[in-house]
């Protein structure tokens, strides 16, 4: 009869020593680490590793993240965490043989809480708009008026 071959594919899962979502403080000096293990008799997660992604850029070793043995231990560097925006990220391990995503979350320095917000706070093309609106009527408004004092005369 027919010879069936089935492809298993291995099974990554997060270490954790807590329920509580991954967060990241921006302005902190501890990065973000994850600990990932290969499912079965023998962990061979770390010989498999291949890289790490945030949403879809890759991110360099070494430079990036840091990545050292005893299942796959990963730690995101805080130069790197420091450049995304507030919010819910995904990140991913990448392994020769598969991955794994968690979704993790970059809160606000306490400098950022405490600061009124600059840039994009202050909808500065919104002030450019209104001035030139305004700065448009209020010719307008006096060209009427000197009209209206040359028809009176």
């Amino acid at each position: 009869g027919p010879v069936v071959i089935t492809v298993v594919k291995p099974d990554y899962t997060f270490v954790s020593d807590t329920d509580e979502e991954l967060t990241f403080t921006r302005d902190s000096d501890t990065g973000l680490t994850v600990t990932v293990k290969l499912t079965g008799a023998l962990d061979t997660s770390f010989a498999h590793f291949s890289g790490v992604r945030i949403g879809n850029v890759e991110l360099k070793k070494d430079v990036d993240y840091t990545v050292t043995e005893g299942s796959t231990i990963v730690t995101i560097l805080p130069e790197s965490l420091n450049g995304l925006h507030w919010g819910k990220h995904t990140l991913t391990i990448l392994f020769t043989n598969g991955e794994i995503q968690t979704a993790f979350i970059v809160c606000p320095s306490q400098a950022e809480i405490m600061s009124p917000l600059t840039g994009d706070g202050n909808q500065l093309e919104l002030w450019i708009i209104l001035m030139v609106v305004c700065t448009v009527a209020i010719t307008a408004v006096i060209l009427s008026g000197k009209k209206q004092q040359r028809s009176q005369r």
